[in-house]
């Protein structure tokens, strides 16, 4: 069985129990894709390209990537901390990456770049598209240098968030009511991560058709998956 391994952050994570309703875009990939693919996803709450190499499930990664396997590399949110996650974006977070790519291939895996998805930022009624700031651009710079494939979650999430604008878009988020859930008896009010809708539809955007390709299909149909 082909697998598809996904490194990244608190949006892509699986979530504990204790997190609901709070969900990751990876729980959600194998909805999308042939259930002869697998997905193992390995990504981390908190983790930054630099700080993901630390927990356990790098050294998962290392030991169990293979031949053949498709490695989908985002961070972002956390490099832009100020504490001992963050990154430079046109330094070591370039470099972090490129890391991952080269573990790929070592491998004779298929890396795959995505810039992060959006903050739900709306000020003053108007989208900011710049809420991850230069690191979008580092990952489609480095894609175009290294000629590995990109998926541009960034722009698709920004473009989705401005079109069914600000009301809509809290369906993705976690907007939550005092005593509405047991988790979070005082509500919560959360930009970043993703209710259960909010995980589905940024899965969706990642194994979609697009104008030009689809990285994650033409991967599993080069691979003899239907």
């Amino acid at each position: 069985m082909k697998k598809i391994y996904i490194i990244g952050d608190s949006t892509a994570a699986c979530k504990q129990e204790s997190e609901r309703p709070e969900y990751g875009w990876g729980e959600m990939l194998s909805e999308f894709i042939p259930s002869e693919v697998k997905v193992v996803n390995l990504a981390k709450n908190g983790a930054s390209s630099k700080s993901f190499r630390s927990f356990p499930e790098y050294k998962k990664l290392v030991s169990n990537l293979s031949e053949g396997d498709l490695l989908l590399i985002q961070f972002g949110h956390n490099d832009q901390k100020s504490d001992e996650r963050g990154t430079k974006s046109d330094g070591d977070y370039k470099e972090n990456l490129q890391h991952y790519i080269e573990l790929a291939k070592v491998k004779h895996a298929y890396p795959v770049l995505l810039t992060s998805v959006t903050r739900r930022a709306f000020n003053n009624h108007k989208f900011d598209i710049y809420s991850l700031g230069d690191y979008p651009r580092a990952v489609r710079e480095l894609s175009q240098k290294l000629s590995v494939p990109m998926i541009d979650l960034n722009k698709e999430t920004i473009s989705l968030y401005k079109k069914l604008g600000e009301e809509v878009s809290k369906n993705f988020h976690l907007f939550l009511g005092k005593d509405e859930y047991d988790n979070f008896p005082d509500g919560r009010e959360d930009n970043t991560h993703f209710s259960k809708l909010g995980a589905k539809m940024v899965a969706n955007l990642i194994c979609r058709v697009d104008d030009e390709h689809n990285i994650i299909k033409e991967w599993y149909k080069d691979k003899g998956v239907e």
